[in-house]
């Protein structure tokens, strides 16, 4: 399922130069998340995503950003429900994934047919 979902991701961003506590860096973060929330929805396809790498950034205070900064407005908008939103740390990179409209696993896989 993990898999799944990184093959989703078809746009990457990398966010150079964060500073602790900085507010230019929250800015340049913030911006280039919700540019990429505004362009998955206005593209409005199913199983999309993007990946945003921040290197150097401590992965905590990743998490809280995307708790404050995009979870809890997006629930505000109503629009929740189309995104997936998550952190982690991959590989000593911190990351933001975004997931617009994922779909449930098939469950009903027709039978490979029978080869003569």
């Amino acid at each position: 399922e993990e898999g799944r979902r990184m093959l989703v991701c078809s746009r990457f961003h990398v966010v150079h130069g964060m500073r602790k506590a900085s507010i230019d860096s929250f800015d340049s973060l913030f911006a280039t998340c919700w540019s990429e929330v505004k362009e998955l929805r206005t593209v409005n396809e199913n199983d999309t995503g993007s990946l945003i790498v921040v290197p150097g950034f401590d992965y905590d205070d990743l998490r809280r950003f995307a708790d404050i900064n995009l979870q809890r407005p997006l629930q505000w908008l109503g629009i929740h429900n189309e995104f997936e939103v998550a952190s982690m740390e991959r590989g000593g990179l911190s990351v933001v994934r975004l997931i617009h409209k994922l779909s449930d696993i098939p469950t009903d896989i027709a039978p490979a047919e029978p080869t003569e």
